[in-house]
């Protein structure tokens, strides 16, 4: 197998792609994407995040589209618009009680990837998104005064390598 050498030649129109972050103790980031290739390397994509951060844990699900920005390249790079939703929970203090967060986000990225074999790829992606975060079971009482915690509009990271499969 020559990396890159033979890309022409296969026309495949799918790919699904598996990937991940660590960030230390009970902190893990993972992905799983159906992809499909459009004209001139460019792609549609369909990503599932799935967060463990302590107790917290999160789902959201993407739809994005990967512009080519260099696409004669051995090294290809890809713009990465990409709207998604986000569900988020976690046990509340010591109580029965779960702390449940949900919104939407808009998400930019680079994403550059290399062609290892005519069927694999692996990818580093590099996306922030901001958006707005509504909570259920969300309130923190200080001082008889009662407010919600970690809603409104924030910033989410979804950095990840990846390494994806032609088919």
């Amino acid at each position: 197998m020559y990396a890159q050498e033979n890309e022409k030649k296969h026309d495949y129109k799918h790919q699904v792609g598996f990937g991940g972050m660590y960030y230390g103790s009970d902190n893990n980031f993972l992905t799983i994407s159906y992809v499909k290739n459009l004209k001139n390397k460019n792609e549609l994509i369909f990503p599932l995040y799935f967060y463990i951060f302590g107790p917290s844990k999160s789902i959201s699900a993407s739809v994005g589209f990967n512009l080519a920005t260099n696409k004669n390249s051995r090294f290809i790079f890809y713009l990465c618009p990409e709207l998604n939703l986000f569900f988020d929970w976690r046990p509340k203090g010591k109580s029965d009680l779960y702390v449940n967060r949900y919104g939407y986000f808009a998400c930019l990225g680079l994403s550059p990837s290399y062609r290892i074999s005519s069927r694999l790829k692996i990818a580093f992606d590099l996306k922030v998104g901001h958006g707005y975060l509504w909570g259920k079971n969300n309130e923190i009482s200080v001082n008889n005064q009662v407010y919600e915690g970690n809603i409104g509009w924030m910033y989410v990271n979804y950095t990840s390598l990846r390494l994806n499969y032609y088919f």
